[in-house]
C-alpha cells in the first residue's frame, strides 16, 4: 500500500466518528492545542465532524459537518475543536450557529456553513 492511499475503512469512504472537545489554549504559548493530547493543533480554519451528535436533529440532519475551529489527527481518530458561534473570531457572513453535543456531554453552538443548515431543511 502506498502513503497516499487511506488506510482502513477511509479507503472505502467511511470515516470514525470525530471526537468533539472544547477549543483549548496553551498556557505557556499563545496556540492552540489538542484538548486530548495537548500538541499544537491544526487551524483555525473549515473542519469536518464526521457523525456529530446534534441538539436539534430535526433542523439539520448531516454525517458530516462542516465547521470552524482546530483538529488534531495525531490519534486514532480525529478530534474537532470548533469555535463557539458567538466568538468573535468565528465567520459570520454565511455561517450560522447549530447545537451539538461535546464528548463531555455538554451543549455548545458553533460556526457551520448556512448552506448546509438550509440544505437539509
Amino acid at each position: 500500500m502506498s502513503d497516499a492511499e487511506p488506510d482502513g475503512l477511509a479507503r472505502y469512504g467511511i470515516a470514525a466518528k470525530s471526537v468533539v472537545r472544547e477549543p483549548t489554549r496553551d498556557r505557556h504559548e499563545p496556540m492552540n492545542v489538542c484538548a486530548e493530547c495537548g500538541a499544537p493543533a491544526e487551524g483555525p480554519a473549515s473542519q469536518r465532524i464526521h457523525h456529530p451528535d446534534l441538539s436539534n436533529p430535526d433542523r439539520l440532519s448531516a454525517d458530516v459537518l462542516p465547521c470552524y475551529g482546530w483538529r488534531c489527527e495525531r490519534h486514532s481518530y480525529t478530534v474537532v475543536m470548533p469555535l463557539q458561534f458567538a466568538d468573535p473570531r468565528s465567520p459570520s457572513d454565511g455561517w450560522t450557529g447549530v447545537s451539538i453535543e461535546l464528548a463531555d456531554g455538554r451543549e455548545r453552538e458553533i460556526s457551520v456553513p448556512a448552506q448546509e443548515v438550509s440544505a437539509s431543511a
